[in-house]
């Protein structure tokens, strides 16, 4: 099930969210991400050597861990659609 999961995953979603939010939500995300990453670099233009380091580290991690959330968060879709057609069908 797992694969199928993940092949759904890859098929449905490049990375773009903005496209399950609804209009008004939209912009709010856009500017947050936006405010977001300006703030990320302004830090890390201000910090220097090992400093610098370890906030790139702890970007790169969030990153990583956002991914898996995302997938995770995907998976529960299909399951309880799956779990939901099965209490339809009693």
């Amino acid at each position: 099930m797992l694969r199928l999961l993940d092949a759904l995953y890859r098929f449905d979603f490049d990375g773009d969210l903005t496209g399950y939010l609804f209009p008004e939500e939209r912009e709010d995300y856009q500017l947050a991400l936006r405010y977001q990453k300006e703030l990320a670099w302004e830090l890390s233009q201000r910090l220097t050597g090992q400093d610098r380091e370890r906030l790139n580290a702890f970007r790169s991690n969030q990153e990583e861990t956002r991914e898996e959330e995302d997938r995770l968060s995907f998976r529960r879709g299909p399951m309880l659609g799956l779990k939901l057609g099965a209490l339809g069908g009693r």
